[in-house]
């Protein structure tokens, strides 16, 4: 890791469809995470069934600035989550463990209201992305549908990335 890196985790994978963001669009964010912050490294995390997932991610990447960190266990993931100055996950593990850790993190919220699922307050640097569909809440592991995340654009999430960042530690 280079000195002085600005980390930020990125969790694509979460065990049900209906809480999965695209990849495409993981990537697109943090591509442009790197854009913007130069000393920025981005930290793909997944479990070891997700290993092709991260490191698809982290191959679109410019080289040196992205690594996977893939099937770590609980308390290694639990201590990178740590060093990263926010964390950006859908609603799975990672998500709740990132907030454990202090870490400023970014939920991308799909089918459920996040006073269920993400009630962390924003004041202590967390963050719930949500766009409220006419068939949310549901209970759905599965859905054809999913227009509760395909509502929940790049933008969005980078706007309130950057100012999870310009809060804390992550200015350029």
């Amino acid at each position: 890791m280079p000195e002085g890196a600005l980390l930020v985790g990125f969790h694509p994978g979460a065990r049900w469809p209906t809480r999965r963001w695209k990849a495409e669009r993981f990537t697109e964010l943090a591509s442009r995470f790197l854009h913007e912050r130069d000393r920025g490294v981005a930290v793909v995390t997944a479990g070891p069934a997700e290993e092709t997932l991260a490191r698809d991610i982290v191959s679109r990447l410019p080289p040196g600035r992205a690594i996977a960190a893939v099937g770590w266990p609980i308390p290694r993931l639990i201590g990178l989550q740590s060093l990263c100055a926010a964390f950006v996950s859908g609603d799975s593990g990672p998500l709740h463990t990132a907030v454990a850790t202090g870490t400023p993190t970014l939920g991308l919220m799909s089918r459920n209201t996040p006073a269920m699922f993400f009630p962390y307050p924003e004041r202590e640097g967390h963050v719930a992305y949500y766009a409220r569909v006419e068939c949310s809440p549901c209970h759905r592991d599965l859905c054809d549908d999913l227009r509760c995340l395909k509502r929940l654009t790049v933008e969005g999430a980078w706007e309130r990335l950057a100012r999870m960042l310009d809060r804390g530690k992550g200015v350029r």
